[in-house]
């Protein structure tokens, strides 16, 4: 037992402490358990009475009338000299000390949310378990609370927005990066729902406005520059991988091959859609197919020329793509061919060709390929139908040789 003097001059009472606000809350959650226990109607008998007066007296050890206040509707089986006694000398007790004198039970002090008393046969590891799980509800349900009058939207995976935009999740992502540093107010409250709508928008916008500025390059395999050499596609390629054609892109998606031999260039420009939509359908008698019931274009027979194949009218049509710049006539204006800057041999490189040339040696190869087995028939065949087309154009590249291989540069 602690005298009066030291409770109140040491830990006991001291504001600095926290004591006071503890007695405090304890002599209320003792109040709440005695009203639980007897009510209004049966009052404690001598031994609870006597123990809820000691209780009550350590609440008040600076104040023996307060605690004699608190005794009086409660300890009415003991005497008055017993509760003057005991209003006196009061006497610290501690969290466990204190529900062993008032026999608290678990099942009591959980019913009645009673925290500053512990309750009796209880060790002090079973009551850290019970504090570790009353605060997890606690914060639990504050956070319950906060989700209810702030709701969070979903994640960005389960809406998916970049399947609406036509692009794929990493690219969105790179593009969010970009809107969220020209806006960086969006970066602070981007959880909100209206913050995504407009973000989303923003994605949106810079997406077509980098399509509408956009520039595909073209397509060697479709523009097919090698037509405008006089060489096949195999040659094209052997003499671009030996380094005698060299092709140049830009920015802006135009590419310019230049052979460096003749001092020839192809500058290719990539074709807008409105170009190609207006093109005019391709010429000759549109006959139905048998198989499919598709129509199919037939080129015109040429009156003392050879006759192409349909290989060479699906030429002459409108291109497959944006990029096929060399082979029909509405994409000569997309397609310039620099004269030489330098002769080689005495004489210049070969002007660009016509679409009917185009057409012809296309037909040349054709043929050529299909008479693979005899070679020798097939040169001459070629030999004779380019010599006709390029006397016919009026820019032979020939020099009288005998030899002519399959769409092979004579430069």
């Amino acid at each position: 037992m602690k005298p009066k003097s030291a409770l109140i001059e040491g830990t006991y009472t001291a504001p600095a402490s926290g004591n006071l606000k503890i007695v405090t809350l304890r002599q209320a959650e003792t109040m709440r358990l005695v009203h639980h226990r007897h009510g209004e109607g049966r009052l404690p008998n001598r031994d609870e009475a006597r123990a809820l007066a000691r209780a009550i007296a350590s609440n008040f050890p600076d104040s023996s009338a307060l605690a004699l206040a608190a005794m009086e509707p409660w300890c009415q089986a003991i005497g008055d000299g017993e509760r003057f006694a005991i209003a006196d000398d009061p006497e610290w007790l501690e969290a466990a000390e204190y529900g062993q004198l008032l026999r608290l039970t678990k099942a009591e002090r959980k019913a009645l949310g009673i925290s500053v008393v512990k309750a009796m046969n209880v060790s002090a590891t079973e009551m850290a378990a019970d504090n570790l799980r009353v605060n997890r509800e606690r914060k639990a349900a504050v956070r319950a609370e906060a989700r209810r009058s702030n709701p969070k939207p979903p994640p960005w995976d389960e809406l998916e927005p970049w399947k609406a935009l036509g692009i794929g999740r990493s690219k969105f992502f790179q593009l969010k990066k970009a809107v969220l540093e020209e806006h960086p107010d969006l970066g602070s409250s981007s959880c909100t729902k209206d913050v995504r709508s407009k973000l989303i928008e923003l994605v949106r916008t810079k997406i077509v406005h980098a399509a509408a500025t956009r520039r595909k390059s073209v397509s060697l395999r479709k523009a097919k520059p090698c037509l405008a050499f006089g060489m096949s596609p195999r040659t094209f390629a052997r003499k671009k991988k030996a380094g005698t054609i060299i092709v140049e892109v830009a920015a802006d998606g135009c590419t310019r091959v230049i052979n460096i031999i003749t001092g020839q260039t192809v500058l290719l420009t990539p074709v807008p859609p409105n170009v190609l939509e207006a093109a005019p359908p391709a010429a000759g008698r549109i006959q139905k197919s048998k198989s499919s019931g598709k129509s199919k274009p037939r080129a015109v027979k040429a009156k003392g020329k050879a006759k192409p194949t349909k290989q060479a009218s699906k030429s002459v049509g409108v291109a497959s793509d944006h990029d096929a710049l060399v082979v029909a006539e509405h994409d000569q204006a997309h397609t310039t061919t620099m004269p030489a800057t330098q002769p080689y041999g005495g004489r210049t490189a070969p002007p660009q060709l016509s679409p009917l040339l185009v057409v012809v040696v296309q037909s040349t190869q054709h043929i050529a390929r299909r008479m693979r087995p005899r070679v020798n028939a097939a040169r001459r065949l070629c030999r004779t139908m380019t010599y006709n087309c390029m006397q016919m154009a009026h820019a032979s590249p020939y020099s009288g040789s005998t030899r002519c291989n399959v769409g092979e540069d004579r430069a």
